[in-house]
């Protein structure tokens, strides 16, 4: 993915401006796969990226029946490795004027349960795969589950669902019981790849930064309008 100089970058009269020659290349940022933390932790570009993130959330947690007005009490539950993802969506609750804890699976069970016994949040958010989830349910009214496009196994279909991947943070969400995914389509254009028939997910409306365009590989289709699932 190479990049170029400001100036070439700042001269840039269109989208397609920003194609450099050869000699114009700097250097390279090179592909990596985060395996290690296999949630998002992506650098924002602007601030329109930002917003559309927000939106995302809160289209997901509409779909879940969790509206972020201010109104619900949410508890991330949260791990080293999941941290950064975690601080993302507490902020992103926070924009909306969320009370949001995150609590730190650290020491034992019992008190990551008196934690959030003494929170006693509407919504617990479970980023880490340390706790089994059946220990957290029933410690808050809804239980939502992380489901990063990479991971294996996932999470079981009778616990509300939010799919994620690095590049995107949020991009759909599914109730208990459901195969399909709800997106954004405000947000997100979803359209299957000619070629691979693999479903390409993209951010329309981009303004230079940040266009971003995943592939979701070959386990996804179109379920539906505004839907996708595992087939």
């Amino acid at each position: 993915m190479p990049f170029i100089s400001h100036v070439t970058f700042h001269r840039a009269a269109a989208p397609i401006d920003v194609i450099a020659s050869s000699a114009e290349i700097m250097g390279a940022v090179p592909c990596l796969r985060r395996g290690l933390c296999r949630l998002p932790l992506t650098i924002l570009e602007s601030e329109k990226e930002w917003r559309a993130r927000i939106a995302r959330l809160r289209h997901a947690m509409r779909s879940l029946g969790c509206p972020v007005d201010g109104r619900l009490r949410f508890a991330v539950v949260s791990d080293d490795a999941t941290g950064p993802f975690a601080s993302e969506l507490s902020n992103c609750l926070a924009w909306d004027r969320s009370e949001c804890s995150i609590v730190f699976a650290f020491g034992s069970l019992a008190s990551v349960r008196s934690t959030l016994a003494a929170i006693s949040p509407d919504v617990i958010i479970a980023t880490t795969a340390s706790l089994p989830l059946e220990e957290l349910r029933g410690l808050g009214k809804k239980l939502v589950a992380i489901e990063h496009i990479d991971a294996m196994p996932r999470p079981p279909h009778r616990v509300d669902r939010l799919l994620v991947c690095d590049e995107l943070s949020i991009i759909a969400a599914a109730r208990a019981g459901e195969d399909a995914y709800r997106f954004d389509r405000r947000t997100l254009l979803v359209e299957v790849e000619p070629q691979s028939g693999r479903l390409a997910v993209t951010t329309p409306g981009f303004t230079l930064f940040a266009l971003v365009r995943y592939c979701l590989g070959s386990g996804f289709a179109v379920v539906g309008p505004g839907q996708i699932g595992h087939v």
